[in-house]
């Protein structure tokens, strides 16, 4: 344990997505040429890799963003919010483009997004402060099939520089917007092997099998973290190993956006200072989305410890049980 608590003071790198999420609660998805009534319409800070970072710095210190945004009056605005909860922008880059926005209806049980990429898509290898990030312990790349342009061989080098120094490595997947699952020249191919974890729902790991085949014959040595919604997660330690990790139904969850976000800064919380240990970490990472739940909006502003040490008591309640 004190050497994994030591090791995350050597500062956790994310490297992803920066949105802004135009958000919606509806009662249903509206149909083609409908129209549905909302009582609010919000903007707010988003992205998967976003979500993670700024989620993962208020339960871990040393968290590091790394990602671009716009220099406009939109990105601006949501830059000045989360910088006035206390989290770090320095490591984000500023450009000339419109910003990335996310339009997201948020349903009950479904939810549906319209996304401009503009300044995801722009974020390169060149764009980033190598020195920073191979000093990191770990490092988490989130809503990895939407940055293209780190599907390189020059991010590839970066990463294996990364596990030359001794950092660990996690990987958020989303969905694919194309819909490949193997991204940009089969990258993903060469980024899963470098890769101790996984991070990804139901639906993404089909994709990901469908188009690549079983993720244990890419990476034998890979840790798989499948989220699966109200049955909380299930961890694959190997391709013929699984664990399914219970979590608490919230009654009446207010958002569901964000859940898998939340979940995995909440695993990685505990996965870096538990020596590793991947079921213990899947318990916090419910706990974390089960709050994130009972709020509005992907990550309107950070769960507290406090609130997530409370909750996991309730996921572990429901483990017992189950």
């Amino acid at each position: 344990m004190g050497a994994a608590q030591s090791s995350v003071h050597k500062g956790v790198a994310v490297v992803g997505d920066f949105f802004i999420d135009i958000q919606a609660s509806v009662p249903s998805l509206p149909r083609w040429d409908g129209d549905v009534e909302t009582p609010a319409i919000e903007v707010l800070p988003g992205g998967s890799a976003a979500n993670t970072a700024r989620q993962l710095a208020a339960l871990v210190p040393g968290v590091k963003f790394f990602s671009t945004c716009s220099a406009d009056l939109l990105g601006s605005s949501i830059l000045s919010k989360i910088e006035a909860q206390g989290f770090d922008t320095h490591y984000m880059t500023r450009l000339s483009v419109p910003s990335s926005a996310c339009i997201v209806l948020s349903g009950p049980s479904d939810r549906a997004f319209v996304s401009c990429y503009s300044t995801v898509t722009a974020l390169k290898t060149e764009q980033l402060d190598i020195d920073a990030l191979v000093q990191c312990h770990h490092i988490h790349i989130g809503g990895y099939y939407g940055i293209r342009g780190l599907h390189t061989k020059e991010f590839l080098d970066v990463l294996k520089k990364c596990r030359e120094k001794g950092a660990t490595i996690s990987v958020g997947t989303n969905s694919d917007p194309e819909e490949k699952y193997t991204g940009e020249n089969k990258h993903f191919c060469d980024v899963l092997p470098l890769a101790d974890l996984l991070i990804l729902n139901e639906s993404e790991l089909e994709g990901l099998t469908s188009a690549l085949g079983p993720v244990f014959s890419l990476a034998p040595n890979i840790v798989v973290i499948e989220t699966i919604g109200k049955q909380g997660a299930k961890v694959h330690l190997g391709a013929n190993n699984a664990v399914v990790i219970p979590t608490y139904l919230v009654p009446d969850p207010v958002d569901l956006t964000g859940a898998g976000d939340s979940f995995a800064a909440g695993f990685l919380s505990r996965w870096l200072q538990d020596d590793h240990d991947a079921v213990a970490a899947a318990a916090w990472g419910n706990a974390v989305a089960c709050c994130n739940v009972k709020r509005r909006g992907a990550c309107q502003e950070p769960v507290p410890k406090e609130d997530v040490a409370e909750m996991h008591k309730l996921v572990m309640g429901a483990s017992t049980s189950s």
